[in-house]
């Protein structure tokens, strides 16, 4: 007697929990990230491969995940794959919908505000205090790149330095 195969979905929903809160959570084995992986197609006609769970789901139950386009947990649970919960976004705003962009603290535990609060650049937010260690540190393990560091940004703010 032949083994009855199970579609894709079958084996999708049994290796679901479905929790109180709405997460669907997955139960099988997961990434160094904690997402979920799932193996998809048929070893018979050499469409088997892993998929993330999570992707898997959302294409599966909603549809296409655009070009270029990251999928993000609305619950902030990497290991949920309910569809209702995920939305496809660019990484820019994945990144900026983060726990570290509504960090109160930074990774040490200075907070992020008042003097402490730097904006970088890129318009990310650090802690003034972890800066300041960072770069006493390198000037220490790195005295003559700091003292020639040091001579072109003089040199630079008298005018003295040739850009081009």
């Amino acid at each position: 007697m032949a083994k009855k195969l199970l579609s894709d979905e079958a084996r999708f929903y049994r290796s679901v929990e479905k929790m109180q809160d709405g997460c669907w959570q997955w139960l099988r084995a997961k990434d160094k990230d904690a997402y979920g992986l799932f193996k998809v197609g048929s070893r018979i006609d050499g469409t088997r491969r892993m998929a993330r769970a999570h992707r898997w789901a959302y294409e599966h139950f909603v549809g296409v995940i655009g070009e270029g386009l990251t999928i993000d947990h609305l619950c902030r649970n990497h290991e949920c794959v309910n569809p209702a919960h995920l939305e496809p976004v660019t990484s820019s705003i994945n990144t900026k919908r983060g726990m570290r962009a509504t960090a109160t603290h930074c990774q040490v535990g200075h907070p992020f505000s008042g003097e402490n609060l730097m904006i970088s650049s890129a318009g990310k937010r650090r802690c003034k205090a972890c800066s300041e260690r960072v770069i006493r540190q390198w000037v220490k393990d790195n005295p003559d790149a700091a003292r020639a560091h040091q001579k072109r940004y003089r040199d630079k703010r008298r005018g003295e330095l040739k850009l081009g």
